[in-house]
């Protein structure tokens, strides 16, 4: 809260551009933390109009599509990790914000769209990115809903790679055993 306040009182006092531009991204996120998130978007919202094509970019979109989301706005958090996505991250938070944006699309019954983004997370060559192995794991799950049985076994034999998590290899090799089993009924 007085972080907040601070950064309130200094970007009261006109700061140069250089002060202005973290107090105020300082004080959406403060806002945000406070659990004001109408006050915290009007602000990351104030920040993308006051600074355009901001290096910030990408976390504003981000911080906007996070409140969306936490607000039921399904539509408004796609478009924002859109945005986002499209803001030329840097690779390993592009690999987040691909599967950050097929759990939005997934969340929002856009199971195609879903698996686009999460295919394009899968594709990167950081094959122990634990966004990647979500993003994985997601679309191998969507796989075996729609009956897709080779492009599920195939996921989760990826998962049994590349994870280093011996719970998620165990709960993948257990999937990819139930699938062989099924398939043979």
């Amino acid at each position: 809260m007085q972080a907040a306040v601070d950064f309130t009182a200094l970007l009261e006092a006109n700061p140069s551009v250089e002060t202005a531009a973290p107090a105020l991204y300082n004080l959406a996120l403060c806002q945000k933390l406070l659990g004001r998130n109408d006050e915290a978007r009007a602000s990351l919202e104030r920040y993308r109009t006051t600074y355009p094509n901001d290096e910030r970019a990408c976390d504003i979109a981000m911080q906007l599509a996070e409140i969306h989301e936490q607000t039921g706005a399904k539509d408004a958090a796609i478009a924002e990790l859109e945005r986002a996505a499209a803001s030329a991250p840097p690779p390993a938070r592009a690999i987040e914000l691909q599967y950050r944006l097929g759990m939005a699309r997934e969340a929002a019954a856009n199971l195609e769209g879903a698996l686009r983004a999460y295919q394009k997370a899968i594709e990167v060559p950081e094959k122990a990115d634990p966004f990647r192995l979500s993003a994985l794991a997601r679309a191998a799950a969507i796989y075996e809903g729609q009956g897709k049985t080779e492009r599920a076994l195939a996921a989760y034999r990826d998962l049994m790679r590349n994870a280093t998590d011996p719970e998620l290899v165990a709960a993948a090799e257990e999937r990819v055993g139930r699938l062989k089993q099924n398939s043979k009924q």
